[in-house]
């Protein structure tokens, strides 16, 4: 099944991203899909989800490769 996909994806006009909002959405509007929905064009999350027990301010929340002028950018932000 997952075969018969692939062949359905590679031959999809409107390709597929794994998420139905980025393929209907046009070009322009998909980062502002990408982050509504949390997800790369590689289906990775974006950013950490906060918990809603122990919120934490966004630049803390960051991916691992990010660089330490986007975080104290985002912190400048921030603050």
């Amino acid at each position: 099944m997952s075969a018969v996909s692939l062949v359905f994806d590679a031959f999809n006009p409107l390709g597929n991203a794994g998420n139905p909002l980025l393929m209907a959405m046009p070009t322009i509007l998909d980062p502002f899909a990408a982050i509504y929905s949390n997800r790369d064009a590689f289906g990775r999350p974006i950013y950490r989800e906060d918990k809603g027990t122990a919120p934490t301010p966004g630049y803390e929340r960051s991916r691992e490769n990010a660089s330490v002028f986007s975080k104290k950018l985002a912190e400048a932000i921030n603050w």
